[in-house]
């Protein structure tokens, strides 16, 4: 048989989800390499509802019954386990997601959970968490606003904003709630950064876009002198 080689076209979400980790590592985070499977009981302490994920028919251990739905469950389990390990956590994981579907196979989406924590917490630790969203915003040419709307479970209510780009939300930045930190048994005080990858990559460039100068450009500093 002749014939020609079928092209492949590159999977531009796979090389997107390389470039992510690469930017975070590269600024100091800790890639957290976790299986697609959740413990019940971590996701029932989580507050999110087991009945909504997939359950394993033949699982290995019930602590691997489930398809994870959230990575919340698995970074609030790496963080209890490792707080005592060091002073300041800087992690991240960027892994799939199995959202169940009536009569067909469970949608998959690219979730990136990232995770800063330490003793104090507050204000500093909450600009160190938005330092990787501006890492990201300046690796892939882009800008983000933050919006306090519609805000999720695990986050603290007056500590938290959606992300917003091009006026699409895709995440999610804030300090975790205090009933999840007592769930967990969690000393220290974690901020987390969740972003929907799928919706995230279709704003981000490899190449700066050209945008024309101003013909009236604004002045940033306005110095008289006397």
């Amino acid at each position: 048989p002749s014939g020609e080689i079928p092209r492949r076209e590159r999977d531009t979400l796979l090389d997107c989800e390389e470039n992510i980790k690469d930017a975070l590592a590269a600024s100091g985070f800790t890639e957290v390499y976790a299986n697609s499977f959740a413990n019940p009981d971590d996701v029932r302490r989580a507050e999110l509802n087991p009945q909504e994920a997939i359950r394993i028919a033949n699982p290995l251990a019930e602590d691997q019954a489930l398809l994870r739905t959230s990575l919340l469950p698995t970074m609030l389990r790496v963080i209890a386990e490792n707080q005592t390990h060091r002073a300041l956590l800087r992690l991240f994981e960027l892994s799939r997601v199995y959202l169940a579907r009536e009569g067909d196979l469970p949608q998959e989406r690219s979730m990136l959970f990232i995770a800063l924590a330490d003793a104090q917490g507050g204000e500093t630790l909450f600009r160190h968490a938005k330092g990787a969203l501006d890492i990201l915003a300046a690796r892939f040419y882009t800008v983000y606003t933050l919006e306090r709307r519609d805000l999720p479970h695990w986050s603290h209510p007056g500590r938290a904003a959606r992300i917003v780009v091009e006026g699409e939300v895709v995440g999610t930045i804030g300090e975790v709630h205090p009933l999840l930190r007592s769930a967990f048994g969690l000393d220290v005080m974690p901020v987390f950064a969740e972003l929907d990858v799928a919706r995230m990559a279709a704003h981000l460039r490899e190449q700066p876009r050209y945008h024309e100068p101003d013909a009236y450009p604004r002045a940033y500093r306005d110095v008289a002198l006397i």
